[in-house]
């Protein structure tokens, strides 16, 4: 194992020269700011049905994904009439969080009430 330092620099800290350089970036779609949010919202979805967010990679130039312990226990006795509710729930704020609960409804739905093939593409989706 190694242990990597890193300087994180706010954007007034940073030079002229490297301030322009990331506005660069920014605008070119070299950045997804907004990652973070993007976790915590998984995050929150995994721990509203009891599920752990084991491991994850999202990248805009490589494969992503999202590993959680979900299982079919981890959804037993939910109904399609609850996870109807579910669709409303906003847990952290983000959009996402209506893409991963509207998505498992409808999956689910469509699947025949299989709430774990519904947690898989909602997660997928992201």
């Amino acid at each position: 194992m190694r242990t990597i330092n890193q300087s994180i620099f706010t954007y007034s800290e940073l030079s002229e020269g490297a301030q322009e350089k990331a506005r660069g970036l920014f605008k070119d779609g070299h950045q997804y700011s907004w990652v973070d949010e993007g976790i915590d919202s998984v995050k929150a979805f995994c721990k509203h049905y009891g599920v752990t967010m084991k491991d994850y990679s999202l990248s805009p130039y490589a494969h992503s994904y999202i590993e959680t312990n979900a299982d079919n226990q981890s959804f037993r006795g939910l109904s399609l009439k609850q996870l109807e509710k579910d669709q409303d729930l906003m847990p952290t704020g983000y959009c996402i969080d209506s893409d991963l609960f509207i998505t498992m409804y409808e999956s689910t739905y469509v699947n025949g009430g299989n709430a774990l093939e519904g947690f898989k593409q909602a997660i997928d989706a992201v």
